[in-house]
């Protein structure tokens, strides 16, 4: 347990949801210039790095003490793009593949964690692209509702009774042209859909200008982080808003929709990793 708190992911999980987890990690030495996985094999299981080193080939990519190697894959249900040895003795708490799901499930604070911290990558990473909306010009009902939010990235893989928890909890707010909808820095309390209008994020590189379909503040939400960038409509907006309590009052109820987030979430990550090389 005191080598788990050493981990960013496990800084704040209650003691007895950690002690859990610990019951189901094994130690394990990895000898160096041991192949871990190959290139295209499932990797078997999450390795919570105490000390030494893990390197994939050819990229060069590395992985070391209090990091953890394997766990997008697992997460994404994905095979490993590159192949990864061990660079040098590696010391590591394990955990198979197959019982990664059993664990997040069994413990909610743990997959909250979990969903935070991909949030959070996956935000630093790169914005999610928008969608077109393709909304009615008038008031949306509760159909309208559950197609804009299965366009949201948290959301493609949820099941349509959470989905509609949610879309019966989400509203319909409208902002005037040159109305400031965020400021930098304040705590993201929600995330918004526009559905009408435009919107544009003010940053010291540069504005990013948001369109119907593009999705704001999700993921700070998620991650527990600060708006990056004021946001001002560019012209008279509307747009579907679900609050913070509402998501995670979903995510609470209905744990597979969290589990299918992480899912989510890691592919894109591994996606975003494979443009970059």
């Amino acid at each position: 347990m005191l080598q788990l708190r050493q981990f960013p992911l496990f800084e704040t999980i209650d003691l007895d949801e950690l002690a859990t987890i610990a019951e189901n990690l094994v130690e394990i030495t990895i000898p160096a210039g041991t192949q871990i996985v190959a290139a295209g094999d499932r990797v078997h299981g999450v390795h919570l790095i105490l000390a030494g080193r893990i390197e994939s080939q050819p990229h060069g990519q590395t992985w070391s003490a209090h990091q953890v190697f394997g766990a997008l894959e697992v997460l994404a249900h994905r095979a490993a793009a590159h192949s990864a040895v061990a660079a040098s003795d590696v010391q590591a708490l394990y955990l198979p593949a197959g019982e990664v799901g059993e664990v997040l499930e069994d413990n909610f604070g743990v997959l909250l964690a979990t969903v935070r911290e991909l949030a959070g990558r996956l935000l630093a990473a790169a914005p999610p692209p928008a969608r077109t909306c393709g909304c009615a010009a008038g008031p949306l009902g509760l159909v309208e509702r559950l197609i804009v939010l299965r366009q949201l990235l948290p959301f493609t893989s949820a099941r349509l009774q959470a989905l509609a928890t949610l879309a019966h909890a989400s509203e319909e707010v409208q902002w005037r042209a040159g109305a400031v909808i965020a400021h930098a820095g304040e705590p993201a309390s929600g995330g918004l859909i526009i559905i009408d209008g435009g919107a544009r994020a003010l940053r010291d590189d540069g504005e990013q200008l948001f369109e119907p379909g593009a999705a704001i503040g999700h993921l700070e939400t998620l991650a527990g982080l600060p708006h990056r960038a004021t946001i001002e409509t560019t012209q008279p907006v509307r747009a579907l808003r679900s609050g913070a309590p509402a998501i995670f009052d979903v995510l609470e109820d209905h744990t597979d929709v969290a589990l299918a987030m992480t899912a989510t979430f890691a592919g894109a990550l591994l996606d975003a990793t494979a443009q970059l090389n």
